[in-house]
């Protein structure tokens, strides 16, 4: 994924019902620890 400030990083998405695809712009929400990735 790359971030708007240029930075890649890499996400492993768990098996559930939201997917993603190439282009989409996600949201990311961190407690610190866990960062969690949306469907913007």
């Amino acid at each position: 994924m790359r971030k708007d400030d240029g930075n890649t990083i890499i996400v492993v998405q768990k098996q559930g019902n939201t997917h993603f695809s190439v282009g989409q712009r996600v949201a990311l929400a961190s407690n610190g620890r866990i960062i969690t990735v949306s469907p913007r």
